[in-house]
């Protein structure tokens, strides 16, 4: 990712105001520049001057500033005057945000540690206590709210912008501004604006580093503790408390709730900060149109607008100055051992809980008795999980943090059956997955009054929960840092530091995966997976993305053979079925019965989607891509060919490039080295799916590579078939296999029509005009197209003159060249040399 706005290149705030109150001076204004026109030309001439090109010239090199020429924005800076409405009410929000992080920094102790209690406080007696103790926690738990809903959207309307520190009870941010100016611009966020704001504060501070010291606001119990503390806290969840002690364990009790609303309130804000750009912000960015045009910046009231506008970067710039900020701070997210220790203590006591309620009376016959105690601690558990997700995602050093985090270094610290303490993330997440599975299944006991009796919790969190750990796991075990090492060294969050970084390109996903398949995550995972498509699909959320890890697994051929030997093969299946179902209505209302089916066709796109990402993997195996592709003699249905719902995934859901992609990737996949499936997705159409997808996406490059090579590995080895039997003089006929001619009697495409059948598509123009337009797929596209037949030229570009000088500009030479043919490497100068002979004499 590109760092165009690293944090040690941005103008403060001060600097600018400073500049501001400078250029008033010179141009003898007033101090505080009370008419429109003064602020107007006061912002218009500090403008010019920190921007060399003048209003209107982007980010430029600053001459006055001291980045060292380095290419910056102000769209992080407030460029109101600060006498204007607006410029007060932006300075205003900015300041509120700073005493909001000021408070929440009060509350961390010199020692790194979390203090929940007020200074001065229990003097009259333990009411008092207590009354002041939660009055705090409400302080934290709203300020943390604020800064999550300030760097999500950058709009205060969500929590009405209520600030609360230890001086007074409550502030809110814009109750004067949005009742006055008659102005209702004055309470929209600019166009995503005030996040990055917001974002900026995080990337320039140590912010970052006070909302990870509140992840220490539970503390983790030792080694020795571990299993009384567990027994405690699941005592304390059903309310089963001695008698002698019971007023101590309540109290108890009531410390750990408050501790865990700040806990939970500080994951949620720092996921929001750490997540990508959320599609609710992107859209904000992106539809505020180009600079000069934001009705947000050019109020009415303020003259200043249109030079402010015109000094702003356009919304694509905004959106990468987005994700450039949540980058560096989520580069500088170091908690993975708190986080970590965090998942081991509420899964360990989520076990403990399960244990207790086991025991529980009063389920009547036959009833269902949910527990709340078990539901906060799933819902705890996604919450981490989602923490480490954002903080994962796109980082491959924060990744083998995480993997690493809570492993020790003793030999007999994986005695843990659960795979929790000393076992590092990875047993962290396989023991959630498992346990959580185990849970969501009925719980069934016989007491000796009566027969069975079930006991189960809110399926709905859950799932969710399960959902949440499949997605870390997909993260953990995916590549997606692709930014340079040089990117990812900078100065990250923090103040700008240095932070010392591996070199990112060698990819840890591949040993994430292998770790995962020792800790026998294959099993828990396609238990995930049965458990999320039981009774017809019911869970589409939970089977996208147990589906999409299990994906990310399939990666070698044992693990392959893994997965089917668990039975992954009937459930992808049964996934992509589904996918492609139609929807049949509820007899709801016609405006609920459209919402419903809206909800449906994403939750089936999105199945689709990740049952044809999982297929694409497995093909990688020649036995199980044919069994796929041609199925079985037998008509079982579970052993059927899964060819025309592929075919029929990428015409229902054309418009999403994701499912066009896979599609086109198992297409080719199926094709490679076998011409009975090759022949047999000719048959099913496959050709025309194919070019639909690359004409329907033509800027999307993965689909224009697969796209390439679905259309050269279905035509290549058939054509060449054809070939050779004209040549010898032979009749043509299907190079199907037994199995394949038993599953299809009759032969209507013969592999000599397969060249027509793909140029008659227009396959030429795609490859020659869409495909071979860019770098990342021109390659395939220039095989394709030789593959077919068609006659490839490739452009030489001469730099050197005849003296083998380097010349500027070049003259392009246009010839015919074929993949293989020979490159001579014999030098025509004859350099006359004693060296052999000398050589020779010294043996």
């Amino acid at each position: 990712m590109a760092s165009s706005s690293s944090s040690q290149h941005l103008l403060t705030q001060s600097y600018y105001d400073e500049v501001l109150a400078d250029n008033a001076e010179l141009h003898d204004l007033d101090a505080v520049a009370t008419s429109p026109s003064q602020q107007a030309e006061c912002v218009r001439e500090t403008l010019e001057e920190l921007l060399p090109g003048g209003v209107g010239g982007g980010s430029s090199p600053s001459s006055n500033s001291g980045d060292g020429g380095q290419n910056r924005t102000l769209d992080h800076l407030v460029l109101h005057h600060p006498s204007s409405p607006r410029g007060r009410e932006m300075r205003s929000r900015r300041s509120h945000l700073e005493s909001a992080l000021s408070a929440l920094d009060g509350s961390i102790k010199p020692d790194g540690t979390v203090e929940l209690v007020a200074e001065g406080v229990g003097v009259g007696g333990d009411e008092g206590l207590e009354d002041d103790e939660q009055m705090v926690v409400e302080r934290v738990v709203r300020n943390l709210r604020y800064l999550e809903a300030e760097c999500s959207s950058g709009g205060v309307g969500i929590l009405g912008g209520n600030v609360v520190n230890d001086c007074d009870d409550s502030k809110n941010v814009d109750d004067d501004n949005c009742k006055d100016d008659d102005d209702d611009d004055n309470c929209k966020d600019d166009g995503g604006r005030n996040a990055y704001r917001s974002l900026v504060l995080f990337q320039t501070t140590s912010s970052v580093y006070t909302l990870m010291s509140l992840l220490g606001v539970v503390s983790l119990p030792s080694s020795a503790a571990a299993a009384d503390t567990t027994e405690e806290m699941a005592s304390d969840g059903n309310g089963t408390v001695g008698e002698t002690e019971g007023k101590k364990e309540r109290t108890d009790e009531e410390e750990r709730e408050k501790e865990e609303r700040v806990l939970r309130a500080a994951c949620r804000t720092l996921t929001t900060i750490l997540s990508p750009p959320s599609p609710g912000l992107v859209r904000t960015i992106l539809s505020a149109g180009d600079g000069t045009a934001d009705t947000a910046v050019a109020t009415t009231d303020d003259r200043a607008g249109a030079s402010i506008a015109a000094a702003l970067s356009p919304p694509p710039t905004v959106l990468q100055l987005v994700r450039t900020a949540k980058a560096e701070i989520r580069d500088a997210f170091v908690a993975f051992e708190r986080v970590v220790g965090l998942m081991g203590r509420y899964t360990t006591a989520l076990a403990a809980q399960l244990t207790a309620e086991s025991k529980e009376e009063g389920v009547e016959e036959g009833g269902r008795k949910e527990f709340g105690a078990t539901k906060d601690l799933c819902e705890m558990l996604a919450h981490l999980a989602r923490l480490a997700t954002a903080a994962c995602g796109g980082c491959e050093r924060n990744k083998v943090a995480f993997v690493r985090a809570g492993k020790s270094k003793s030999s007999d610290a994986s005695t843990n059956g659960c795979g929790r303490e000393g076992s590092g993330g990875i047993g962290a997440v396989v023991a959630a997955l498992r346990l959580l599975s185990d849970l969501a299944k009925p719980q069934t006991r016989t007491p000796a009054d009566g027969g069975p009796k079930v006991v189960v919790v809110d399926n709905d969190i859950i799932s969710t929960t399960m959902a949440a750990y499949c997605k870390l796991l997909a993260v953990l075990c995916r590549f997606d840092d692709f930014r340079s090492p040089s990117a990812t060294s900078n100065g990250a969050g923090g103040g700008g530091g240095a932070l010392p970084t591996p070199d990112m390109t060698v990819s840890s996903a591949h040993d994430h995966v292998l770790e995962f398949h020792r800790r026998g995550v294959v099993p828990v995972l396609h238990e995930v997976t049965a458990l999320a498509l039981g009774g017809g699909g019911g869970d589409a959320e939970l089977a996208s993305a147990a589906l999409a890890a299990t994906r990310t697994l399939a990666v070698n051929d044992e693990i392959v053979q893994a997965l089917v030997a668990v039975g992954v093969l009937r459930s992808a299946r049964m996934a992509l079925a589904e996918g492609v179902a139609d929807s049949d209505g509820d007899g709801a209302g016609k405006e609920e019965e459209d919402k419903n089916e809206k909800a449906q066709a994403r939750q089936r796109r999105s199945l689709a989607s990740a049952s044809l990402g999982l297929l694409r993997n497995l093909c990688g195996n020649d036995e199980i891509k044919t069994n796929l592709c041609l199925g079985t003699a037998d008509g079982n249905a579970e052993s059927a060919t899964v060819l025309p719902s592929i075919v029929r995934s990428m015409r229902r859901y054309r418009s999403d490039a994701a499912v066009q992609e896979h599609g086109c990737a198992t297409l080719a996949a199926m094709a490679l080295r076998k011409p009975a499936n090759a022949l047999r997705i000719v048959e099913e159409g496959g050709p025309m799916e194919v070019l639909t997808a690359m004409r329907r996406h033509p800027a999307v490059v993965p689909v224009q590579r697969q796209g390439s090579l679905a259309v050269r590995n279905i035509s290549s080895r058939l054509i060449k078939m054809a070939e050779a039997e004209q040549n010898d003089g032979c009749t043509s006929t299907s190079p199907k296999s037994a199995a394949a001619d038993t599953a299809t009697a009759t032969t209507t495409t013969t592999p000599v029509e397969v060249r027509e059948t793909f140029l008659d598509l227009g396959a030429e123009s795609v490859l020659r005009d869409i495909a071979g337009r860019h770098q990342g797929s021109v390659d395939e596209a220039y095989a394709a197209l030789r593959d077919l037949g068609c006659k490839v030229s490739m452009v030489r570009y001469d730099t050197n003159d005849d003296d083998g000088q380097v010349k500027s500009g070049g003259r392009g030479t246009r010839g015919v060249t074929m993949f293989g043919e020979a490159k001579t490497r014999f030098n025509p100068v004859f350099e006359e040399s004693n060296e052999l002979g000398a050589a020779v004499d010294r043996l």
